[in-house]
């Protein structure tokens, strides 16, 4: 007996695409469809579902009552060209071969799900691909799913079912990762298993920065990415945060780099004032004074938050002294420097927060990273176990 969906369904930033609800017997085989927005195509999966609430869309939602272990090896059998990894009690990683030359080929099964209340439900599975489009700037990319404290919230009422996530937008929300001690390099991997090219700063004991290029490209310093990843590290919490490859923000804050470099050269101590956004002339004049020229090999973008303008930049420059004079820490005559400088922009132009030689401390002065950081409400970091146990 059909149900008519009662809601259009929400899961992350995109808008689903379903089927009405199908009400099946008793290991009967159903075809799922699961769109993978890369190209629009959809993948058929057979499944032994008990029933079938959504058969079509980005995501997928079945009634499957027993464990995922017998998931997995019934979805083996009726896939043969696809293969079924058991990742935990409540899920699985699928992987088939697709036709694109990039994008994910996993799909995720997960059985972490509730009700409205917030009650564990063990009988419904969602089935999603591990890609995803941007909503605000159509930006194609891969999405671990599977490395995310993702769940579902499912509702079957008289009028139909719904089914929503607990991601947003993840250009311009901060997303919840797993507690694991190898989530970076899992996330890395994950990219590299997409066929992208990647580059990165940093590591599992402090997050960091994760660049996604075209696998044809070789990543260099002057590359321009597809998108980036912020990997944040705060305790034994973690969250990420997408960022586009190359966004107005960069030229401006690139910009003002350049006018730092000039303004050493020249001595001009109000000109270099003006490149940060806290700094006084006596300060600026010392500096000055020491400080025989500078000379700015690069300047790479490794992030930008979208909402608040907010830029790091991997900044590498020499600088050499005046005779006999000390540069503050750096010492006499001529000293390398490769440092991550965090750009905000004032009263309309980009300007210098901090230096620092650490992209880890560079990070902790974001406004997202202090939000993460201090925000309860959104810390969803083992989130399954403040939930009400299956009865």
């Amino acid at each position: 007996m059909k149900k008519i969906l009662s809601a259009i369904l929400v899961m992350l930033w995109m808008t689903l695409l379903c089927a009405c609800g199908i009400t099946g017997t008793s290991k009967n085989i159903g075809t799922l469809q699961v769109k993978n927005p890369v190209d629009g195509s959809y993948m058929e999966i057979k499944t032994e579902a008990e029933k079938v609430y959504f058969a079509v869309g980005e995501a997928v939602a079945f009634q499957y009552a027993k464990s995922m272990e017998e998931l997995a090896e019934e979805l083996q059998k009726d896939n043969p060209d696809a293969y079924f990894q058991v990742l935990n009690e409540r899920q699985i990683l699928m992987m088939r071969q697709q036709d694109t030359s990039y994008g994910s080929p996993y799909t995720w099964f997960t059985k972490d799900v509730v009700d409205s209340s917030g009650n564990r439900m063990d009988t419904v599975v969602v089935a999603v691909n591990e890609n995803a489009v941007g909503n605000r700037n159509h930006t194609i990319i891969s999405f671990p799913h599977h490395l995310t404290d993702t769940y579902y919230s499912f509702e079957e009422e008289n009028s139909g079912y719904s089914l929503n996530s607990n991601l947003h937008d993840p250009f311009y929300n901060t997303v919840a990762l797993q507690a694991s001690p190898t989530i970076f390099t899992d996330l890395a991997a994950f990219f590299q298993d997409c066929n992208y090219a990647i580059r990165y700063e940093g590591g599992n004991m402090t997050g960091g920065s994760i660049s996604v290029y075209p696998n044809s490209e070789n990543p260099t310093e002057s590359a321009v990415p597809l998108y980036q990843i912020l990997v944040m590290k705060s305790g034994n919490r973690y969250a990420m945060q997408y960022c586009e490859g190359n966004v107005a923000n960069e030229l401006q804050s690139q910009a003002t780099v350049e006018k730092l470099i000039d303004a050493i050269n020249h001595k001009d101590a109000e000109a270099y004032c003006e490149c940060y956004t806290e700094s006084d002339k006596y300060t600026a004049e010392v500096i000055l004074g020491n400080v025989k020229s500078c000379t700015l090999h690069n300047s790479e973008v490794f992030w930008q938050d979208q909402p608040t303008g907010e830029v790091i930049l991997k900044v590498d420059y020499t600088l050499v002294s005046e005779d006999g004079r000390q540069m503050g820490s750096f010492g006499t005559g001529k000293v390398d420097r490769v440092n991550f400088w965090l750009m905000k922009t004032t009263g309309g132009e980009s300007k210098i927060a901090c230096q620092y030689d650490n992209f880890t401390d560079t990070i902790s002065e974001l406004s997202v990273y202090k939000e993460f950081e201090t925000n309860e409400k959104e810390n969803l970091h083992n989130w399954i176990d403040r939930l009400v146990p299956a009865e």
